[in-house]
């Protein structure tokens, strides 16, 4: 395998052919759009909801004490579609979420344990060829390092709510006999009605919260795991009276907001202290390093520093973040079969 040298780290062949095209793809589409006030032209998400992106005149933040102001006294509910989107995501504002914040808690929506192999679960859990490995033995491993990675940040609530999403779902009798449908047109299908019982739980548990939801790409190739629950908490949290949201950028390898055509109204900038707990959080998820020891524990990393040079700012790295209004649209599109050509 060739290596290459990049901001003083090697970097690998292929890892390296991904950061230049993500690269060439965002200054292609970039523009100095980060400058100045908002509001954004409001985003339809295609089910009958959309975001009206809030008016900020300080849209890049490099002090902290901006983030205490602004969080001060309030709860604060991360979810993520999976154990370690957040910190991959945004592990330095979940840091700073914790010291300033009333309250965090980060909700995992899935367990995650097909990105378990069989190999690292035997031997992390010192099991033999003869020994049953099941899907629970795997997911308590992504549970356990979600747990690791948030104290570390300093987060101390933690959940996982163990909803199954598989590729694609149906709609069959039982969605029509239960009544709990959503509409959102994801080409993957929708979550079945136990999964979409939990989240509205979750939600209406949760009074007064300030929600940071993974932005919903549909910019193909993408996973449709994160489309899926951003679509789905959007559509509940709309249908309970709860406007105000934070989009993250769930990191993906080719799609983020620039590629998406969305614009980001809230930047994080930070120096290398705050990148240190953000390093240390996504070392603990050995499970998916053990996958890709190369890209997995760098490439969020690079791509934050990337977002800081893009904007010419001193600071190690950089965070993006999309707030704003949810609504619901007055005329609602009718539910809709995924199609099957998956």
């Amino acid at each position: 395998m060739c290596w290459t040298a990049y901001n003083n780290t090697l970097i690998s062949s292929s890892n390296l052919y991904i950061l230049l095209v993500f690269m060439t793809k965002e200054r292609q589409g970039s523009s100095s759009h980060h400058e100045g006030v908002f509001p954004e032209e409001t985003i339809q998400f295609g089910n009958g909801f959309e975001l009206i992106p809030d008016s900020v005149e300080e849209n890049i933040v490099k002090n902290p004490d901006k983030i205490k102001e602004i969080f001060s006294g309030r709860k604060v509910i991360i979810v993520g579609p999976h154990p370690d989107d957040p910190e991959l995501s945004m592990g330095v504002m979940e840091h700073l979420l914790s010291r300033f914040a009333t309250s965090v808690q980060v909700i995992s929506v899935t367990t995650g344990y097909n990105g378990v192999t069989d190999e690292y679960a035997r031997i992390k859990l010192q099991l033999n060829e003869d020994q049953v490995l099941d899907t629970n033995l795997k997911a308590g491993i992504r549970i356990d390092e979600e747990k690791q990675a948030a104290s570390i940040l300093g987060v101390k609530s933690y959940d996982n709510l163990d909803i199954t999403i598989p590729k694609l779902v149906e709609v069959n009798t039982d969605h029509e006999k239960s009544g709990v449908r959503l509409r959102f047109e994801s080409r993957y299908g929708e979550i079945d009605p136990e999964g979409i019982a939990k989240i509205s739980s979750l939600v209406s548990d949760s009074p007064n919260v300030v929600w940071f939801l993974p932005y919903p790409f549909r910019t193909q190739p993408h996973h449709d795991v994160h489309e899926r629950v951003g679509l789905g908490f959007i559509e509940i949290l709309a249908k309970s009276g709860i406007e105000n949201v934070w989009f993250y950028e769930t990191y993906e390898r080719q799609v983020d907001f620039d590629v998406e055509g969305v614009k980001p109204n809230f930047i994080v900038a930070f120096a290398d202290e705050l990148m240190s707990y953000k390093t240390r959080a996504i070392q603990t998820f050995e499970s998916q390093i053990s996958r890709d020891p190369d890209g997995y524990g760098m490439m969020p990393i690079r791509r934050n520093e990337y977002y800081a040079w893009q904007l010419s700012l001193l600071e190690r790295g950089a965070e993006r973040f999309l707030r704003g209004q949810l609504r619901m649209s007055s005329n609602l599109p009718p539910y809709r079969n995924p199609p099957s050509d998956i």
